[in-house]
């Protein structure tokens, strides 16, 4: 799998994953996760749209 396929997936919220009880885990505040998720949602966004770029350029 490319990493530009692998970008295109879905993405599970943090706040649903939240909710697992993990044995020694401790739990993560909703606005620590939702910062950590919107921060690596713009950098997705940003990732996807330099793929585009570049395989523009590769077509060229």
């Amino acid at each position: 799998m490319s990493t530009l396929s692998a970008l295109r997936r879905p993405l599970i919220h943090p706040a649903a994953v939240i909710r697992f009880d993990l044995p020694g885990a401790r739990p993560v505040p909703y606005v620590q996760a939702r910062r950590f998720f919107d921060a690596f949602s713009r950098a997705k966004v940003e990732l996807l749209e330099l793929g585009r770029r570049l395989e523009a350029l590769e077509r060229e």
